[in-house]
């Protein structure tokens, strides 16, 4: 049975960054990428520390073992991970249903993994729904982007009830999706 819990310990966050590591775009294959997707950030344990010390980290557990992660991560951090900093400057200049989100209490959805062979069985949906009763009475919005390219991600997010509400490129060639996910 999986246990929906929040990462109290540095041993689950050494075993958050161990997933993180084995998931990580350079550490897959092309096809892996395709199929099944893929992270882009790569957290230190001191970050991960850092940031989960207002608001905890969802972890799925099974026989005691992380098997998905949902890393909370606050507007103050984007400068921690400078792969994310263009991505939260375009969120904080959007508006969503006439709100304005540099003035809406949101956080960013800082990672969601889940293990290859736990895939397909709604640990990312436990995931969410775990970090929406820690977070809502907080936050009146989650907010994440994903690379349009990592169509998993993409689908998944939708099932759980993300919205786009932009879709933008980098520079450097990769295209987002800006997604948002309503919980007033």
């Amino acid at each position: 049975m999986t246990l929906f819990t929040l990462a109290e310990t540095t041993d689950d966050l050494q075993q958050i960054l161990v997933l993180q590591s084995l998931n990580c775009e350079d550490s897959l294959t092309p096809d892996e990428v395709a199929d099944q997707g893929f992270l882009t950030a790569r957290h230190t344990l001191s970050l991960l520390e850092e940031m989960g010390q207002k608001y905890k980290h969802v972890v799925a557990k099974k026989d005691g073992q992380v098997i998905g992660y949902a890393l909370v991560m606050l507007k103050e951090f984007s400068d921690k991970l400078p792969v994310l900093t263009p991505l939260i400057n375009v969120v904080e200049e959007l508006s969503y249903e006439a709100v304005p989100l540099n003035t809406a209490t949101y956080f960013i959805m800082g990672q969601i993994c889940v293990a290859k062979e736990h895939r397909g069985q709604k640990v990312f949906e436990g995931l969410y729904r775990h970090l929406q009763q820690q977070m809502q009475p907080h936050f009146d919005y989650v907010v994440t982007g994903v690379a349009q390219r990592n169509t998993r991600s993409v689908r998944a997010h939708y099932n759980v009830g993300f919205k786009s509400i932009l879709k933008f490129g980098y520079d450097i060639g990769e295209k987002w999706n800006i997604i948002l996910w309503d919980w007033k």
